[in-house]
């Protein structure tokens, strides 16, 4: 199989405690988030949305402003962008649903 559709062998580590969303959780994100869109599981206008999100993770999320500037929605708006573009479809194969699920739901939690 060709390297850029390999599958990433697990989502995001979930069980590190506080420092979950340190610069390994970013690097294994952006990892699946590849692997999403090779696989064309992830539309390319989601993907700055997911790339953002996971860059700003370590930090509980960016301020609005950039939000605004960057997106032109306030935080409430981008968060529910970001779910439904992580959402797993009947469509997605199990890996595929289980990789968007994770990733979906530590971004839920690291934005809080």
């Amino acid at each position: 199989m060709n390297e850029i559709h390999r599958a990433p062998a697990t989502a995001p580590d979930s069980a590190r405690g506080a420092n979950r969303f340190d610069a390994v959780w970013v690097q294994k994100s952006l990892g699946v988030l590849r692997f999403l869109e090779s696989v064309h599981a992830l539309p390319p206008p989601s993907r700055a949305l997911v790339t953002f999100a996971v860059m700003w993770a370590p930090f509980g999320g960016s301020p609005g402003e950039d939000l605004l500037v960057t997106f032109g929605v306030n935080r409430s708006r981008f968060l529910s962008l970001l779910a439904a573009a992580l959402s797993p479809e009947q469509r997605d194969q199990r890996h595929v649903r289980d990789l968007k699920s994770a990733l979906r739901d530590d971004l839920a939690l690291s934005w809080r």
